[in-house]
């Protein structure tokens, strides 16, 4: 299957072609709950991530190596998708972060490496991706919407 037979509307319009705008589509509250720009918001988005099933669940943020003080690192060679290295933090109860590259020396090719340490810095670098799996970005959205 490729994307741009099976779902066109994901492929870039091609160069000099305005695309046309899609319609934005709003996100339904949970039942029992008024959805506004006020405080609910936060709330909402907090239980939606808390609610997300495997790699949905997951933060992930491409272009950023974080830098991890503490802790152990566990390398995974050959792994070719970042959501993928997030599932394997998840299933590791000690695993607090991930950085995921799509090119490291000594695996010669992709590789996921999971971290029991805590994130100290961001450092933006095209050839990773990093992030928190899900319970990690549950407290870290928690500690934000309170702030």
């Amino acid at each position: 299957m490729k994307v741009h037979e099976d779902a066109p509307e994901k492929c870039p319009a091609p160069c000099g072609v305005v695309a046309p705008a899609r319609p934005a589509m709003p996100s339904a509250p949970a039942v029992g709950e008024v959805h506004t720009a006020g405080p609910m918001e936060p709330r909402l988005s907090l239980h939606r991530l808390h609610e997300a099933k495997g790699s949905d669940g997951c933060l992930i943020e491409p272009n950023l190596k974080y830098i991890v003080s503490g802790g152990w690192t566990h390398k995974i060679p050959g792994v070719s998708d970042p959501r993928v290295c997030c599932r394997h933090c998840q299933s590791d109860g000690g695993c607090n972060t991930w950085t995921w590259t799509d090119w490291a020396t000594d695996a010669h090719g992709a590789e996921c490496l999971l971290h029991g340490g805590h994130v100290v810095n961001k450092m933006e670098d095209d050839g990773y991706v990093s992030g928190l799996p899900k319970l990690q970005a549950v407290r870290e959205a928690s500690v934000q919407s309170h702030r």
